[in-house]
């Protein structure tokens, strides 16, 4: 048996003001974001020498601010090892909406933005 840690990236400052990062953006973390994600990995170190964790795996996205996020991880915990990236955890593709803020997307195609809050899965035809 073994724990398993689930982490979101840290903030970029596109992320802070809601835009859509997805595969076509790769912002890197913002000073908080990287002051943030230090102090994760400190938490999540002390996490893991209280639980006796050992050997500790970080995987990640592609995407910068994910292997930003899991290096900082890393280089609070003892013996780290690297970060393996994974490209199956990369974003979505938000398309013509990448970059954009919610508001943006409702004011660029209100009808397309309103179906796909009703199904995110719906495909335009």
């Amino acid at each position: 048996m073994g724990t398993l840690f689930l982490v979101r990236h840290a903030p970029t400052d596109a992320s802070q003001e809601g835009r859509n990062l997805g595969q076509g953006s790769d912002p890197p973390l913002s000073g908080p974001g990287l002051h943030l994600a230090a102090r994760l990995g400190a938490v999540l170190a002390a996490e893991v020498a209280e639980l006796a964790i050992a050997p500790v795996r970080l995987v990640t996205s592609p995407a910068q601010r994910c292997r930003q996020t899991a290096q900082a991880i890393a280089a609070s915990i003892p013996k780290p090892r690297p970060a393996e990236v994974a490209p199956g955890l990369m974003e979505i593709d938000y398309g013509e909406w990448e970059g954009l803020t919610s508001d943006e997307c409702a004011a660029r195609d209100p009808e397309l933005r309103a179906a796909w809050e009703a199904d995110p899965y719906a495909t335009r035809t």
